[in-house]
């Protein structure tokens, strides 16, 4: 399949030869918002007018549409058609066409009344190149199966391969965003217990206390010593 996200070499070459024939001047790179619509049909895209419209008011810039902008309408209606394509040559090969009759002419596909029942389905999931456990494959129909007739049509089968896309929720504010990478404050620290009493230090023993204390041990000290002069 080709790539989702740009045109082909080939796309993109015959989506510049139609944008070349509506294009408004030479080089312009530019054509009225009036010829959006035959430019998609020259390039085999069944479009509504009212679809047109609201391209125009979408991406028209005072009247014009840049060559740009109209290879993004390209690229996107290309992939839609292909994505519908495939399932529907997808669903077709599942499910079988019926035998060519032989004495009137064939009836057209009817691909809305078609089904796959769950039998097939569950044949279908068993013959894929990876493995698919039992569980699995009664989840997907049971999931699939939203009319619960035991079997699947069309719009189940499209919704079961394409699924939507998952409901995002409400986008956070910017105190919201903002408040993820703040630190948390610290709790104010407790006050420092205060520090003890000092005791009051005990007074200078008196000279003549020392001398008492002296001449008890030596009796020659209190002959001897004397207190100076202070």
């Amino acid at each position: 399949m080709p790539p989702k996200d740009e045109l082909t070499e080939g796309e993109m070459e015959v989506v510049t030869v139609v944008f070349k024939q509506y294009e408004t001047g030479l080089r312009e790179a530019c054509i009225t918002a009036k010829d959006l619509l035959p430019a998609l049909v020259s390039l085999g895209l069944n479009i509504m007018e009212q679809e047109v419209i609201d391209m125009t008011n979408t991406i028209a810039r005072n009247g014009l549409v840049f060559f740009p902008d109209f290879c993004q309408i390209i690229l996107k209606k290309f992939r839609e058609d292909d994505e519908e394509q495939f399932a529907q040559v997808m669903f077709k090969m599942f499910c079988g066409t019926d035998p060519l009759p032989e004495l009137f002419r064939a009836k057209r596909y009817k691909i809305k009344q078609k089904f796959l029942t769950k039998s097939e389905f569950h044949f279908i999931m068993k013959n894929l190149p990876v493995e698919v456990s039992d569980d699995d494959i009664e989840d997907m129909f049971t999931v699939a199966d939203t009319d619960n007739d035991g079997k699947l049509g069309y719009q189940e089968f499209q919704m079961m391969i394409n699924p939507p896309k998952a409901p995002e929720g409400p986008k956070p504010t910017k105190a919201q965003f903002t408040s993820q990478f703040e630190q948390p404050c610290s709790p104010p620290l407790s006050p420092l217990p205060p520090p003890p009493a000092l005791l009051p230090l005990p007074p200078p023993p008196s000279c003549s206390s020392l001398q008492a204390e002296a001449s008890s041990q030596d009796p020659l000290l209190s002959t001897t010593s004397s207190c100076p002069d202070i």
